[in-house]
């Protein structure tokens, strides 16, 4: 597919890779630059990254709870049927 007409004026195609890395490296070096922006986007990542460790933590605690009361559970009617003999 051939560019645009008026792309060839302002640059050859074949620069356009090279063209758009270096507009993405000076966008990202004013990111960067922008204490308050750069706060913000910290602040947030830590704040999500808490809320899932949280809910990660809960999670299991609540399987490990969960596996402890059915192996009780299981291990309470094993006993009570060998104690009772209504095991055979």
């Amino acid at each position: 597919m051939a560019p645009p007409p008026n792309l060839e004026r302002y640059c050859k195609a074949d620069d356009l890779p090279d063209l758009l890395a270096e507009a993405v490296e000076r966008g990202m070096r004013k990111v960067l630059a922008d204490e308050k922006l750069r706060d913000e986007f910290w602040r947030s990542g830590y704040e999500e990254l808490e809320k899932h460790a949280g809910t990660n933590v809960a999670q299991w605690l609540g399987r490990r709870l969960l596996n402890i009361v059915i192996t009780a559970a299981v291990a309470g009617v094993l006993a009570w049927a060998v104690m009772t003999g209504k095991h055979q």
